[in-house]
């Protein structure tokens, strides 16, 4: 399958293969070719739509150019291969100068856009999963980048999907979320219970996660992507659900006498712990309240073609000395009449 531009930032798999390359300056060409010449100017008339595009074609790079069987290419991460395509694509050499800065820009930008997730808990309440990062470095809590206009809680569904391959089936309620402000991003975590220890797991997005497993609440990895901050409040969820869950069960049994037995004693079982004055307290939303955290555009994942439109990020021109979008037009302009005139 080779992927082939449909219009509106949308991409789509068609039928078809890729040569396999062993020239770094002819895959470059290729992907240049198929993600930055032929589109519409429009898709590149700011900094955040080239360099989303920029990651589209890396992500081909690393998947279909750099791992085709034959193939001896070198595996590059993003800022690498976005250097190069700035060295070697006629479209970017007039902004070769600036890409430190608009770099830089971008992965600030990206850094800010919301996160969702889901707190995915077994029937005890004292286990979660966590999932690998392909490098297999670190371990997080299953999570991705909210889309623009997107509910939290869909996108929580949706990249738990994606991650771990489990389908919560259900909507989750403000009452099950946990937002904390980690420095300039704002994460949202939906806790989910009940989920079987010997769940199946299997991610459903390409070179993003090399293993999904439960771990004990108290004994997280050492190595862990900001795991820590969001366990005090996880350990209040739990106490929270198994105070209701004896609430219903001596309801059950005695009507409401039994209930005010329960909320007279409910400290007794926290054997995960509650977390008080734990320094994430600093990051909790007060009262429960969302925290005030704008939606911008965001990035298309591996699998998600569609990228909504939305406002640019911000750049200092004074630090690239000249507007971009001009310098896009004439080497968008150029670059077509030399593949113009080198076909003709």
């Amino acid at each position: 399958m080779v992927r082939r531009y449909v219009g509106n930032g949308v991409w789509e798999d068609v039928p078809g293969t890729v040569t396999p390359q062993n020239s770094l300056e002819v895959a470059l060409e290729d992907v240049a070719t198929r993600f930055l010449t032929h589109l519409p100017a429009t898709e590149l008339r700011t900094a955040d739509r080239l360099f989303f595009q920029i990651e589209q074609a890396h992500w081909f790079y690393e998947d279909f150019l750099a791992d085709a069987p034959g193939a001896k290419l070198p595996h590059l991460h993003l800022g690498a291969f976005a250097e190069k395509l700035f060295e070697s694509c006629e479209l970017l050499k007039p902004m070769k100068e600036a890409f430190p800065n608009l770099m830089k820009d971008f992965r600030a930008y990206k850094n800010s856009i919301p996160v969702c997730g889901c707190v995915l808990l077994d029937p005890s309440l004292t286990r979660v999963v966590l999932v690998c990062n392909w490098a297999k470095t670190s371990w997080g809590l299953p999570k991705g980048k909210l889309n623009q206009h997107e509910a939290k809680y869909l996108a929580a569904k949706r990249e738990v999907l994606e991650e771990t391959g489990y389908d919560v089936g259900y909507d989750m309620g403000d009452e099950d979320c946990i937002e904390v402000m980690n420095k300039k991003q704002n994460a949202a975590m939906f806790c989910v219970p009940d989920v079987p220890l010997d769940y199946p797991f299997e991610p459903r997005v390409r070179k993003e996660i090399s293993e999904v497993k439960f771990f004990p609440i108290d004994e997280l990895p050492a190595k862990q992507w900001n795991v820590d901050i969001f366990v005090p409040n996880i350990k209040r969820w739990i106490k929270r659900r198994r105070k209701k869950a004896r609430r219903d069960a001596a309801r059950a049994r005695g009507g409401a006498d039994g209930a005010d037995d329960v909320d007279a004693d409910d400290d007794d079982d926290l054997d995960v712990g509650d977390g008080a004055g734990d320094a994430a307290d600093l990051f909790a939303r007060p009262g429960g309240a969302p925290l005030p955290v704008a939606t911008p555009e965001l990035p298309p994942r591996r699998d998600v073609k569609v990228r909504p439109p939305g406002p640019p990020f911000e750049f200092d021109l004074a630090d690239i000395g000249q507007a971009v979008n001009p310098i896009l037009d004439a080497a968008i302009l150029q670059a077509r009449q030399k593949l113009a005139a080198g076909g003709a």
